[in-house]
C-alpha cells in the first residue's frame, strides 16, 4: 500500500505491506511500513504523528471488516 499527500505544511509519503493469516479459523493481520515527512509538518513531534497513522489503518481495518 502506498500513500502520498502534501499541503501548504509540507508533504508525508508512505508505504506499508499488510499480511492476511488465517490462523484457527481467525485472520491475523500484520502491517508494517515506513514514512518520509517533509516541511513544517516534519517538526511535529512524532507522538503527534502516530495518532493519524493509527487513525488511517483503524479505517483501513474497519473497511475489510465491513467488505467481509
Amino acid at each position: 500500500m502506498r500513500m502520498e499527500g502534501s499541503g501548504r505544511l509540507g508533504f508525508a509519503n508512505s508505504d506499508a505491506m499488510v499480511m492476511l493469516e488465517e490462523t484457527d479459523g481467525v485472520t491475523v493481520v500484520t502491517a508494517t511500513g515506513n514514512a518520509q515527512v517533509g516541511g513544517s509538518v516534519a517538526k511535529a513531534d512524532q507522538r503527534m504523528m502516530d495518532s493519524p497513522a493509527q487513525s488511517t489503518m483503524s479505517r483501513v481495518m474497519g473497511f475489510l471488516r465491513e467488505s467481509t
